[in-house]
């Protein structure tokens, strides 16, 4: 084999290896995961429009505050970020001409990614493999609390307004969730060294940093 065919052949096996690695990623995710369509109309159009979705979902059932999603995507090679936040009612408009509109339940917004952040970001997530958490995901598919204290009869780190965090991943056909009750109160403040919640909380953090960096850009 001649020097040009070899370099040819070396160049080709390193373009297509990170395709590889991310095809075998999304087959060990969906091994982890139920097969089934999110029941949220939205996030189902994600899912049905992107090859892989991970994100996190904020909820604070004692302050009432609505599902708010951050996510990244990735479509054709390319990635996004998205904010989806869920309104609990829909608020109707009324012009001088007396005509109403009603506002959407959803507000959803994009936002341009680099290829940095991917790259950073996809380290993170492979060393985690945060689909693998064992928590019930038959039961719900978002806010399955994996417990953060194991076999004790008082929680002396018991609140009772903290907001449950709850991670995302979705392919074409399955979708993988697990949640935290108040973690980073758990783990920082509390009860630190649950592993689980300590790989959850590793995994959703540079995306919660994208978007703060995002927000200060605006």
């Amino acid at each position: 084999m001649s020097l040009k065919k070899l370099n040819m052949l070396v160049l080709i096996f390193f373009f297509y290896l990170p395709l590889f690695s991310q095809r075998e990623m999304i087959k060990e995710i969906e091994f982890f995961s139920q097969k089934m369509i999110h029941p949220d109309s939205v996030l189902a159009k994600f899912q049905k429009e992107n090859d892989l979705v991970i994100g996190y979902a904020t909820y604070n059932e004692a302050w009432g505050r609505p599902l708010f999603y951050r996510l990244i995507a990735r479509k054709n090679k390319k990635w996004k970020a998205y904010e989806y936040i869920t309104k609990s009612y829909a608020k109707v408009n009324i012009d001088s001409n007396g005509k109403q509109t009603v506002e959407p339940f959803f507000f959803v917004t994009s936002f341009d990614i680099t290829s940095d952040f991917i790259d950073s970001f996809l380290v993170v997530f492979k060393q985690q493999k945060i689909w693998k958490l064992k928590c019930d995901k038959t039961k719900d598919f978002l806010f399955v609390h994996c417990t953060h204290l194991l076999k004790v009869k008082f929680d002396p780190c018991s609140i009772s307004d903290g907001m449950s965090v709850g991670s995302l991943i979705m392919t074409k056909n399955y979708v993988n969730a697990s949640s935290f009750y108040a973690p980073e109160y758990y783990e920082y403040e509390c009860c630190p060294g649950n592993p689980d919640r300590k790989r959850f909380l590793a995994t959703i953090s540079p995306i919660e940093q994208l978007f703060k960096k995002i927000s200060q850009k605006e």
